[in-house]
Formats: C-alpha cells, structure tokens, sequence
C-alpha cells in the first residue's frame, strides 16, 4: 500500500506511506548498504560467490527497501487514487 501523506509538521513536502514487502528482510551482520534480502527471489545485495569461486554481484537496492521483483507493482488507475486522498 503507497498513501501520499500530507507534510509533517515543521516540513515542507509530503512523504509517501509505504506498506514494507512481506519478503523483505535485512542482514543485521552485513554492511547496511549491502544488508537488503528478498525471500521471495532468494538473494539480496551482498555479492556471493559461487561453488567455483566466481563473485556474483547482488541486487543493490534491497537495503533502502527497494523492490527489485516487479511483483505487486500498482496501476497508473491505482496511483492516481492513492493521489487524490
């Protein structure tokens, strides 16, 4: 769910509300820009090596909760609607 709210006090602009993915997780013991996990894709943004020892670059955006899936993206019909109040 993405709700746009009105400004906080003292603020200026207007912050969208975001309902956090249900796969979403972090890894406390990683770097917190490499601490993002997806359940849902199994993989998060810390590189991993394979069984041959080749590096596998991760995601990236999973640690500022990011949504690299494409699932449950909203309709321009739904974005106006969150828009209008």
């Amino acid at each position: 769910m993405i709700k746009l709210m009105p400004p906080k006090e003292g603020e200026d602009m207007p912050y969208l509300k975001v309902k956090r993915c249900p796969y979403w997780d972090k890894i406390e013991d990683f770097h917190h820009q490499e601490d993002g996990y997806c359940h849902w894709m199994e993989c998060g943004d810390a590189p991993v090596f394979d069984d041959e020892g080749n590096m596998i670059e991760g995601l990236g955006l999973l640690w500022d909760s990011v949504k690299e899936c494409g699932l449950r993206e909203y309709s321009d019909k739904e974005l106006e609607k969150m828009h209008e109040g």
